[in-house]
């Protein structure tokens, strides 16, 4: 069933696609009306094919990130939850990728939908077959060609033998221009069985069939102009009133999706008496407009990413050669970063508007823009926002954007400086001296900004803060820093200005950086209340790896108990991090999972005590990622039960249950259980499941009163 669904739900992102692109496909038909119809075949296969691959490298709201964002938006709330996948950014292949669960109403639909499907190709075939043996009664005329009074235009079918149908007291010479008709389609039933299959599949789309309406009457249109090609205008009027000789549909006979028919005819003869061949110049413009519709429907996004420059970390000089003198969105600086709740994001730079360029940097309108992983924009800040003055500012061509935690909180800040040209007397001023012994030609001196990274948005929490250094001594400043932190202090960090060191301390109630005067004796209270408070309210537990940096660091809180309450655990502490704050139970070990033929200090495990069992997850530090989440209760336990037809064994809401991982290899893990059953039954076992495929296999268990295990065989997975 979770299979269904998954089909299901990337039927309906496709066609709400669709959609979406019918004003666009509507008017490119309406555009191209008088023009040779053989253009338009090749815009309704693009059309099609959209329909059906999920594969592009954009969508059409691409454009707009605010309606990229509501158009997931709306997918996440089909009623399909997507595991290991946080956030609404994703991609066609997550829902293939990762286990799903479908709501009862989800489940109801793709039921219904994929009936829809089967309803709608039965019934096509069903009449199919019945138009077939009605029309077979008719009178032979000729080879393969079958007078029939059951209908009143031409009728065609077969797909290696085809049947012509002719109505009874048709002309010859009409019939003569209709087998020109006919000669001119090619490979026509494969073409109508993909398009009937393809409007079956969304056949909840009113667009859909009216895309299958318009796709007939291009068809005909298509097999007149080649009937006739650059033929003499006088045959063209002949072929035009044989057309006109041929009745409009009747009711005789109800025809399938399959039947192929002359309808249409009076709008095909009016066309076929006007119709004005192609010169070169039209065909290059048909082309053009291809083009354009196959950017539309599959290239936008690399196209956007060319209008915009390109992101690479060094763009290239658009005064050399580029097509457009004012670039958008080109990346100065980029830095993989992770959310407060651990999901990836890219902290980017972005010249908007340029101004001049030299050897070095740019000058011009910038802004500061956090994405997903998949390039959407989640938040961004002008230079107004983030330094408060608007107007243009100036950075380096090899800028490096540095982030770091440096009030603890487990959310990630940004440094951005801009350059200061001080006058003496400010300098003077902001050194307090009286002699100008420091001269401020001496200095390079910048003002910096921190900037909290947070879930969906960005906010400045400290600001105006100066720096200063020797231009002949060994630290340099640019227009992005690492901060110094002071050791064993988590809220005070310290930045140099000419002789003196300036402290910033973070304030909880504001919610920002002030600067403080602190001595030593200050920065040891500091240092004292720190330490104080990390033993008595958290303790941390970590993993290392080959090279002796913390890799894994858990945070636990004991409580009135004694237990350690997990509070965090985090993966790449020192950078990158990525975060988890939602485990709920009490920390019991931390360790690594070792394999043979795997990358050592790969896998870690956390085992902690849940609100319902023992359990534990896996982590994957080399891709910072959920590897496996093992349950928290007995609800799966109680499945592979029923799977493997164990039906005496049931489990109470609340059984005590002990989880364990015994063994993980080539992406199967071993899983041992022992655990209290309902009437005082106790089981222990275990069974493999296998991540990839999402199977459970090899289950094996005993009773507490039966010591001999009761193994069951694989289920057959069909």
């Amino acid at each position: 069933m979770n299979w269904l669904g998954r089909i299901f739900y990337t039927v309906l992102s496709m066609s709400g696609m669709m959609l979406f692109l019918a004003p666009l496909v509507l008017l490119l038909r309406f555009g191209m009306r008088n023009q040779e119809k053989k253009f338009m075949k090749w815009e309704w296969w693009l059309v099609y094919l959209r329909s059906l691959c999920p594969v592009a490298l954009s969508s059409p709201i691409c454009l707009f990130d605010s309606w990229n964002r509501q158009y997931h938006l709306f997918l996440s709330t089909l009623g399909l939850t997507i595991e290991e996948q946080s956030g609404i950014m994703n991609s066609w292949s997550a829902v293939f990728l990762h286990p799903v669960h479908m709501t009862k109403a989800f489940t109801v639909c793709a039921v219904t939908w994929a009936a829809g499907v089967f309803l709608v190709l039965f019934s096509a075939f069903f009449v199919q077959r019945r138009v077939k043996q009605t029309l077979m009664q008719g009178k032979e005329i000729g080879e393969d060609i079958l007078e029939s009074g059951t209908t009143s235009v031409p009728v065609r079918f077969g797909f290696f033998h085809k049947i012509h149908v002719v109505p009874a007291g048709m002309h010859a010479r009409d019939m003569r221009y209709y087998l020109q008709h006919i000669q001119a389609h090619s490979f026509e039933n494969a073409k109508r069985i993909v398009v009937v299959g393809i409007t079956a599949i969304h056949w909840f789309n009113p667009v859909m069939w009216l895309y299958y309406i318009l796709w007939n009457h291009d068809e005909e249109y298509l097999a007149d102009e080649k009937a006739v090609h650059k033929k003499p205008s006088a045959e063209c009027r002949e072929y035009a009133q044989g057309l006109l000789n041929i009745q409009k549909e009747s009711k005789k006979l109800h025809l399938s999706l399959f039947t192929i028919r002359e309808g249409n005819v009076e709008k095909r003869a009016q066309r076929m008496m006007y119709l004005k061949w192609d010169k070169t110049g039209e065909k290059l413009l048909n082309f053009l407009i291809w083009s354009v519709t196959l950017i539309l429907l599959f290239l936008l996004a690399p196209m956007k990413i060319a209008w915009s420059g390109g992101t690479w970390q060094n763009p290239v000089d658009s005064s050399k050669g580029s097509l457009f003198s004012n670039i958008k969105g080109i990346v100065i600086a980029k830095t993989d970063i992770s959310s407060p709740d651990g999901l990836d994001r890219i902290l980017k730079l972005e010249l908007l508007e340029k101004d001049k360029t030299d050897k070095d940097s740019y000058t011009g309108t910038f802004a500061l823009r956090m994405y997903d992983d998949f390039d959407n924009r989640i938040a961004s800040l002008s230079m107004k926002d983030i330094f408060g003055t608007g107007g243009s500012y100036a950075f380096p061509k090899d800028m490096n954007l540095f982030v770091g935690d440096y009030n603890g909180d487990g959310t990630q800040e940004a440094v951005l400086g801009k350059k200061l040209s001080l006058s003496q007397k400010e300098f003077d001023r902001m050194t307090e001296q009286t002699d100008s012994s420091q001269k401020v030609k001496d200095y390079t001196v910048y003002s910096y900004s921190v900037i909290n990274l947070e879930k969906e948005n960005m906010q400045v929490i400290g600001s105006d803060i100066c720096a200063a250094v020797s231009k002949n001594g060994k630290k340099e400043l640019s227009s992005s820093v690492e901060l110094d932190t002071i050791e064993d202090i988590t809220t005070v960090f310290s930045v140099p200005f000419a002789k003196e060191t300036q402290y910033y301390v973070w304030n909880q109630e504001k919610g920002k950086y002030e600067q403080k005067d602190l001595s030593k004796k200050d920065l040891e209270q500091y240092k004292t209340d720190s330490t104080a408070e990390a033993k008595e309210e958290t303790q941390e537990h970590t993993l290392k790896n080959n090279s002796g940096s913390t890799a894994v660091l858990v945070t636990t809180k004991k409580d009135s108990d004694g237990n350690e309450d997990i509070r965090s655990l985090i993966l790449s502490p020192k950078k990158n991090q990525k975060k988890w704050d939602n485990i709920h139970g009490y920390y019991c070990d931390l360790k690594w999972i070792t394999q043979e033929n795997v990358l050592n200090n790969r896998y870690a495990m956390l085992i902690y005590n849940g609100t319902k069992a023992q359990t534990f997850t896996v982590y994957d530090t080399k891709t910072r990622t959920q590897y496996y989440q093992q349950e928290d209760g007995t609800t799966q336990l109680a499945k592979v039960f029923k799977q493997y037809k164990e039906d005496d064994i049931t489990f109470e809401d609340g059984a005590v249950v002990v989880y364990n991982l015994k063994e993980l290899k080539d992406d199967i893990l071993t899983i041992g259980f022992a655990g209290q059953a309902d009437n005082g039954i106790t089981v222990k076992g275990s069974y493999q499941y296998d991540i990839k495929k999402k199977l459970t296999t090899n289950f094996t268990y005993s009773r507490e009163a039966d010591t001999d295990a009761s193994a069951s065989p694989s289920p057959t997975t069909k």
